[in-house]
């Protein structure tokens, strides 16, 4: 027991002077420093992009402490703009996606390679661009006669809704009183086809029957509220361009329509608007300096109710002429167009005697001004 003793007393002493002396300087044990190596860094953000069917610019950021790499750009319709910072603290690069002009979403590839040839792609993904929405020029037809008391209080709201710049509206005024000024024979044939009793009556787009009242504020009211119970039933996708001239005491009118494929009537009027003519009115009696828009002065188509064709995919181009009544001012004339197209079903009517056609859309443009279709 005490031999065992001494051993343990004697290592622990000299352990004691091991761990209090130095090595020598030549000694082979050395005391070796940890090395820390730092994982290479290579990232990529984002790795998808979305961008707008209009196009626009987006940035991809790069980070790559040990390698160097190239980008390639895999579609025609994205480029690179520009690039910022460095490569091994972040580097941001900035592209460019031109605008869809497809009506389907694409998708591109920007590729970043290192020099040993690995790719990491970039998704880029563009929406499908939208396709083009017509305006829809919404039609009421006036029914009126210079010695209708109560024709200038819808005549007014006519024209406050035409002038309300949230309404696409415009209108035809047809005097269908026989004998009495600015009398249209064809306006007359027209009162008949949608069974005109009484003056003054508004129709909008050969569709609906619009009232007159004394408030003037709530017959436009009414006028609107019938705009849009019928763009919820009837979509437009019916265009017009219409172009025309004078010469001499002649008119030429074009109209360029492009419509789904399938039968349709068209019909085309020359008006004239800022036409002084006594009128009659309810509370005021006759009054002399009333100012008439948009009458209704030639039939240009065969039939003011329309002449029937059939679209296809190609535009349909119509031409017509007309002689100008020598007791019309030319500088205030103008061309309206207007496209038709029957019925799914009676159902569909909101007045049931009224013609199987309804006005899909139409323009209005004065003489040698060329309209275009027009897109919002």
């Amino acid at each position: 027991m005490k031999k065992v003793i001494s051993v343990f007393s004697a290592l622990a002493v000299a352990g004691s002077l091991l761990l209090s002396c130095d090595l020598p300087a030549d000694d082979p044990i050395q005391q070796e420093e940890e090395v820390v190596e730092e994982t290479p860094v290579f990232s990529i953000d984002p790795k998808s992009v979305d961008v707008p069917a209009e196009g626009g610019e987006f940035d991809i950021r790069i980070v790559s402490t040990d390698v160097e790499y190239d980008i390639t750009i895999v579609d025609n319709w994205i480029e690179e703009l520009s690039r910022s910072g460095e490569r091994k603290t972040g580097e941001t690069i900035r592209f460019k996606a031109s605008a869809n002009p497809d009506e389907t979403p694409r998708t591109g590839i920007v590729s970043v390679c290192t020099k040993d040839g690995s790719c990491i792609p970039v998704t880029v993904s563009q929406a499908a661009a939208k396709a083009p929405v017509l305006v829809h020029n919404n039609l009421g037809f006036r029914f009126t006669a210079t010695w209708c008391g109560w024709c200038p209080y819808m005549d007014k709201a006519f024209h406050d809704v035409a002038e309300d710049e949230d309404v696409h509206f415009n209108f035809i005024t047809f005097h269908i009183s026989n004998g009495y000024p600015l009398y249209l024979a064809d306006g007359g044939a027209l009162a008949n086809a949608f069974k005109v009793e009484s003056i003054p009556t508004g129709i909008l787009n050969g569709w609906q029957h619009l009232d007159n009242y004394q408030e003037i504020s709530y017959t436009a009211s009414l006028i609107k509220k019938a705009i849009v119970d019928f763009e919820k039933t009837f979509p437009c996708d019916v265009g017009i361009g219409v172009s025309s001239s004078i010469s001499l005491n002649c008119v030429s009118a074009k109209a360029t329509i492009e419509a789904p494929p399938g039968d349709y009537l068209v019909a085309a009027f020359l008006l004239e608007s800022g036409i002084v003519e006594p009128q009659y009115h309810a509370a005021n009696g006759y009054i002399n300096n009333f100012v008439h828009d948009n009458v209704a002065r030639k039939t240009l188509t065969n039939s003011p109710s329309g002449d029937a064709f059939t679209a296809s995919e190609e535009p349909t181009v119509f031409n017509w002429d007309g002689v100008i009544s020598s007791n019309c001012n030319t500088n205030n004339l103008s061309v309206a167009v207007l496209v038709l197209r029957a019925y799914d079903s009676a159902s569909q009517k909101a007045v049931s005697d009224y013609p199987d056609y309804y006005v899909v859309n139409s323009t209005i443009a004065p003489i040698g001004v060329s309209k275009k279709i027009e897109y919002e």
